[in-house]
């Protein structure tokens, strides 16, 4: 069983568990049901303060501090089953540990630091988010998806070194059967290609075990 798969069980069971709950609470205790619901809120807004009191990690606790609120009940069992977990896990502290040590390349250049003091959303990204800010990028808008994909599969032929991907979904089809062609032909002339997507997004779109078809190709998923 992927572990996509597994976390999408836990999500549903949570939302049965809040039906069921909410239900119960309606049919038999409906004298208490603002109390039951009082106390709910309550366990949820104490558990959202401790979320909240970390605030060097909000993108990552804003979700649960959303959905503790909307949901009090399956927030809460949700973030005590999965959420406190994945901080502890031994993939999440490799993750904190390389942004930290990716921490000292994100230098900001000290003349565009001055060219965006009233400029809100690129100071945020610097001052606040710790990306650093840059000029004289060269960026190319493609106005179809047909411009995208053929001046994606030229780029990936003209790749020497390396070839990095990340998508949240990717579906088997005649987009991603040329893409993986030409990634194939490349692993074999020793380019390194990896390629990071998301589990749950393509829990069915591809089958349980195409990161081992990826990794028998070459490519590292």
């Amino acid at each position: 069983m992927s572990m996509g798969f597994r976390r999408g069980i836990i999500v549903f069971i949570g939302f049965v568990i809040q039906i069921s709950i909410t239900l119960y609470l309606y049919l038999f205790l409906a004298e208490k049901v603002v109390i039951a619901n009082f106390f709910l809120r309550i366990l949820g807004f104490i558990l959202m303060l401790l979320l909240v009191k970390d605030s060097k990690s909000y993108a990552y606790r804003l979700p649960w501090i959303i959905i503790i609120i909307l949901y009090p009940l399956v927030g809460t069992i949700l973030y005590l089953i999965i959420g406190n977990e994945q901080r502890k896990s031994k993939l999440m502290k490799k993750i904190k540990k390389s942004e930290i040590e990716s921490k000292k390349y994100y230098v900001q250049d000290e003349m565009i630091r001055k060219e965006i003091e009233h400029h809100g959303k690129m100071r945020y990204l610097t001052d606040y988010a710790g990306f650093p800010v840059t000029k004289n990028n060269d960026v190319v808008y493609y106005a179809t998806g047909e411009e995208a994909f053929s001046a994606m599969k030229k780029e990936l032929k003209q790749a020497e070194k390396y070839i990095f991907l990340e998508y949240f979904i990717i579906a088997q089809g005649i987009m991603w059967d040329e893409i993986l062609k030409i990634l194939e032909s490349k692993v074999k002339k020793g380019v390194e290609v990896r390629i990071l997507y998301d589990d749950f997004g393509c829990i069915n779109t591809l089958p349980e075990n195409y990161k081992m078809i990826l990794k028998e190709k070459g490519i590292k998923c």
